[in-house]
């Protein structure tokens, strides 16, 4: 069967990616093999785990291809239980870390597209399926981190990625799964971050980045609004960022009415459909801010410092 033939090939496999570790093309291609095994048999190729995933975690760490992780993300979707967690844990965290050390900065996101891409899908998948594993301090610091410096990379697939890991680390039912200390690290590591992240998503809606991509920035801003323990930090933050762009690029009014729609977010008051709401706030903005190249470029000065401005 497929599970007992992936443990015969485990040691063809090694020297299949020893031989092309050097083709990134190739070593594609060899792990479809692994990957089709554990998405096929799932849990049968248990027997297989330790070996794959100690191999996984080495071959990436010499190569840095990000196939790898793409099939590090099928290991932890088949094998998020607890039971496998000394297997899982050290291979989300090496891997992780190991990434994470490529993308340093925008630039550096912007040149590695695809390793931003699975990165980030490998850390969601551990959301989804194991986020206790994801939730220490060492790992938040690093994906934060990382986040801050990609979520403004113009490569769709890489942008969304980031997107969806920041909407679900901050979703309450991520935090269900886990016990209060790991939410209280979350916090305390998010908090220093959060003030660039709503400046940065905002500057992302409203010009640097193609207007398709303000629903995906609107949903990593709302769950910035709704993830502060203070409604009035989450609000001063979205002030801040606002206050950034002169009144001449884009009006007190509108700024206000931008921020009054955020005041009725982060609030108790009830307000139909608010996610929707925000969506269009910020289309509403950005319509703005675009209007003329020579305002869009007065906006991006104000909101973005040097390094946050790679455009492809």
């Amino acid at each position: 069967d497929v599970a007992s033939t992936l443990e015969k090939l485990l040691p063809w496999l090694e020297v299949a990616f020893t031989l092309f570790e050097l083709d990134p093309e190739a070593s594609e291609r060899i792990c479809r093999v692994p990957r089709y095994a554990v998405r096929t048999a799932k849990r049968h190729t248990a027997g297989s785990l330790p070996a794959l995933s100690n191999m996984l975690m080495v071959k990436f760490e010499r190569t840095k291809h990000s196939c790898y992780l793409y099939v590090a993300s099928e290991l932890v979707k088949t094998f998020g239980e607890p039971a496998e967690d000394m297997f899982t844990q050290p291979l989300l965290s090496r891997m992780l870390i190991s990434s994470c050390s490529m993308l340093g900065s925008l630039q550096a996101v912007s040149a590695n597209p695809d390793l931003t891409d699975d990165t980030f899908l490998l850390a969601g998948r551990g959301l989804s399926y194991a986020p206790r594993l994801i939730m220490t301090q060492e790992l938040l610091a690093v994906l934060i981190e990382t986040a801050r410096n990609a979520i403004l990379v113009q490569h769709r697939d890489a942008c969304s990625s980031v997107a969806s890991f920041l909407v679900r680390l901050l979703d309450p039912s991520t935090h269900r799964h886990c016990n209060v200390n790991q939410v209280k690290t979350l916090e305390a590591v998010l908090q220093p971050y959060a003030g660039i992240l709503t400046q940065l998503t905002i500057a992302g809606g409203v010009g640097a980045l193609p207007s398709s991509r303000i629903h995906e920035m609107a949903d990593v801003l709302y769950a910035l609004l709704k993830s502060s323990q203070n409604a009035n930090e989450s609000l001063q933050r979205v002030q801040a960022a606002l206050a950034l762009v002169p009144d001449s690029a884009l009006p007190s009014n509108d700024k206000g009415r931008f921020l009054r729609l955020c005041g009725v977010i982060v609030s108790d008051e009830i307000l139909e459909d608010d996610e929707q709401q925000l969506v269009q706030g910020l289309i509403d903005l950005s319509e703005c801010c675009r209007r003329h190249s020579k305002v869009q470029a007065v906006v991006m000065d104000s909101l973005l410092e040097p390094q946050f401005r790679v455009f492809n």
